[in-house]
């Protein structure tokens, strides 16, 4: 296994692009996750960036996109 270089770790990245645009690491970190919960296939136009967050918490992934729908 090859080490990562620190410089170009996940966290290090969130943290660096927190920074460039103004935000909080936790802020983006949570965006990042919402979306991986989301691919783009599945996102509802309409639908409010809060619930796909809200919605992102069910843990079965069909039952997550039958809620969605």
């Amino acid at each position: 296994m090859v080490a990562a270089d620190p410089q170009w770790t996940v966290a290090e990245s969130v943290r660096r692009l927190a920074e460039d645009i103004g935000l909080k690491a936790n802020t983006v970190k949570t965006a990042r996750w919402v979306a991986s919960r989301w691919p783009k296939e599945h996102r509802q136009a309409g639908v409010s960036y809060t619930v796909h967050r809200i919605l992102a918490d069910i843990e079965d992934e069909l039952a997550r996109m039958l809620r969605g729908e």
